[in-house]
């Protein structure tokens, strides 16, 4: 298997300026003791399984993708993210707006064997 690690995959994520801030909860509000995570769905769950021995995960600290590719396969596979807050004072999870993006694995020039 290929494992594969994107730095910068997620930029400006937020979970609102009284958590990115380092000045905290102002006395007059009560604040949410927020953890951030993505959750990445593939549109086509059998494709994805085909190519990728671990699915598309994104570190919300860091903002880098990683994922393991299956040896040999290729493929096109589309995938929805959405930015998860699990830290609401109601402790319903907020979701930001999906998103989409598109892994292609293309194929390599393999030398042959006999």
């Amino acid at each position: 298997a290929l494992l594969h690690s994107h730095a910068g995959f997620v930029l400006g994520r937020s979970l609102g300026p009284y958590e990115d801030g380092d000045d905290g909860c102002p006395a007059t509000f009560e604040c949410e003791n927020q953890t951030g995570t993505f959750e990445i769905t593939p549109v086509n769950e059998t494709e994805a399984d085909r190519v990728f021995a671990t699915r598309p995960e994104a570190d919300f600290a860091t903002g880098r993708l990683s994922f393991e590719l299956k040896q040999y396969q290729t493929g096109r596979v589309d995938f929805i993210v959405s930015l998860v807050d699990q830290g609401s004072l109601d402790g319903v999870p907020q979701s930001a707006t999906n998103m989409t993006f598109t892994l292609e694995v293309v194929p390599i020039n393999k030398v042959p064997t006999f």
